[in-house]
């Protein structure tokens, strides 16, 4: 475990010194249990860095960054090509994104060219942007909580040309200054929402989610405030699936935080609505 107010850098640089061309593999990468705060930078940063004109590429195995605490900064930042070539680029074997606490930074999680991450399980509380998308295909969320984020977009999660599966997940008083208080898609996105709460978050406009430009979203089994009048679709297509209501979640505190759903089970007066309304796979 590590505990410090500065972030941690992994530069993959200039691996296969001797050609511009190569590919190089490495091992596996672990970043796990460590408590960073009050940062300035970038809490934990994954990136790859080149001469101009290197077209080369590094591939690493598994990669987890799992249990840590971020306070400032930027979050989680993996960014898959290099600012001076972008045609190099690094590659992650199915990353894990799992069980992070992250309060107070710039973009809680952000991913450039990254597919097939998992990532599950995060709390992103009171930051300019929950998850930011560049570039991204076949990324699974799941179990996220996103809360009482603000930006000018997408105060949520920005997603811009990225392929999002969202499951199971929480965002709310979430707020977009201008556009998309929830979830903001641009530049042909393809977004999926599925067994999760979009409920109070703000904007002027799609309070919950914005499309456009020729983006697409697929939801179902979601408790979506304001119902389609939540969503405004600039430029893009949605598809309306079943088991959709629009009702307060009724969240209560508990020992994890303040996003619990109230139930008779738990001893509480009401019953939220989003209980056993999800799918089969909920």
């Amino acid at each position: 475990m590590n505990t410090a107010s500065s972030g941690i850098n992994i530069l993959f640089d200039n691996c296969p010194y001797a050609d511009y061309n190569a590919t190089v593999t490495l091992g596996d990468l672990d970043i796990m249990r460590n408590t960073l705060n009050n940062v300035t930078n970038r809490c934990l940063n994954l990136s790859y860095t080149v001469d101009a004109n290197d077209t080369s590429t590094a591939n690493i195995g598994r990669a987890v960054v799992k249990d840590n605490i971020l306070d400032g900064g930027l979050g989680v930042y993996f960014y898959k090509s290099a600012d001076e070539d972008p045609s190099a680029t690094l590659n992650f074997e199915n990353p894990f994104i799992e069980t992070n606490t992250i309060t107070s930074v710039e973009e809680g999680i952000f991913l450039e060219g990254l597919d097939n991450a998992t990532v599950q399980g995060n709390i992103i509380e009171q930051s300019n942007r929950g998850f930011h998308l560049l570039n991204t295909s076949d990324n699974t969320f799941l179990s996220n909580l996103v809360y009482d984020g603000v930006a000018e977009h997408g105060a949520g999660m920005y997603c811009n040309n990225g392929f999002p599966v969202n499951k199971n997940c929480t965002f709310t008083g979430n707020t977009g200054t201008v556009s998309g208080g929830g979830l903001y898609c641009l530049n042909g996105s393809d977004a999926t929402i599925i067994d999760s709460i979009f409920h109070g978050n703000t904007a002027s406009v799609g309070p919950e989610i914005y499309l456009l430009d020729t983006s697409s979203l697929d939801i179902s089994y979601t408790n979506l405030q304001f119902g389609q009048a939540g969503i405004y679709v600039s430029s893009g297509t949605v598809t309306w699936g079943t088991g959709m209501i629009d009702s307060d979640p009724l969240f209560v505190s508990g020992p994890g935080g303040n996003h619990y759903l109230s139930q008779f089970a738990a001893g509480q007066s009401e019953e939220s609505s989003c209980l056993d309304a999800g799918s089969d796979s909920a």
